[in-house]
């Protein structure tokens, strides 16, 4: 029986030390995003530009293309925009 004791105990150590593991592997990356929007009632395309450590690293590209596959966002339509 103690032996079942010790073995449980050192499995969550080992699960607790691996869980903690992976939440501080990977280094912040600072990234900024510019999009140029364009309101419309007709889809259009547009750009973004992104720059930053995750761009000079490869881990997002630099600019490219925004697509809008849906959702809407409450406007104030009796007030400045």
């Amino acid at each position: 029986m103690k032996k079942i004791r010790t073995f449980a105990i050192f499995i969550s150590l080992f699960l607790l030390a691996f869980n903690a593991s992976l939440v501080f592997a990977a280094p912040h990356l600072s990234l900024h995003i510019v999009v140029e929007e364009t309101i419309s009632g007709t889809p259009v395309s547009e750009t973004f530009t992104a720059s930053g450590i995750a761009v000079a690293t490869g881990l997002i590209c630099e600019s490219g293309d925004v697509i809008e596959i849906g959702g809407n966002a409450p406007i104030n339509t009796g007030g400045p925009f």
